[in-house]
């Protein structure tokens, strides 16, 4: 899925996806990564979905950012409850979806200069 060009200002965006691969500023990646429009972070997340903690939760909720939207890869799974309870105690919504649709919500809030933050498997 190729995606349509970007007018904002942000220093990272997302140029395409597939399964499998996710497009940052056409360098493509592989394995997960945390994106907002201003960084891009590959070391800071588990390799398995499944395998994300609270923890992972209470660390992006700190951030400076309004969404949070977490892809989870190609196909549909059930958001653990577990994260989704972290982030409502600390005041934030995650929102999770398949990756695809992450990366598409990510590149609209980052036009509209949104403070996004992106958790993407692919």
């Amino acid at each position: 899925m190729l995606l349509s060009q970007d007018k904002s200002d942000a220093a990272y965006i997302i140029t395409a996806y597939e399964p499998g691969r996710i497009e940052v500023n056409k360098e493509a990646f592989h394995a997960p990564l945390l994106l907002t429009p201003e960084s891009l972070e590959l070391q800071s997340l588990p390799t398995e979905f499944s395998a994300l903690e609270q923890q992972h939760v209470h660390d992006w909720v700190q951030r400076d950012v309004d969404v949070i939207v977490v892809g989870y890869g190609a196909k549909a799974r059930t958001p653990p409850v577990a994260l989704m309870k972290a982030a409502m105690e600390q005041g934030k919504v995650l929102e999770f979806m398949d990756t695809r649709a992450a990366c598409h919500t990510f590149v609209v809030l980052a036009s509209e200069n949104r403070k996004v933050l992106a958790v993407l498997y692919p």
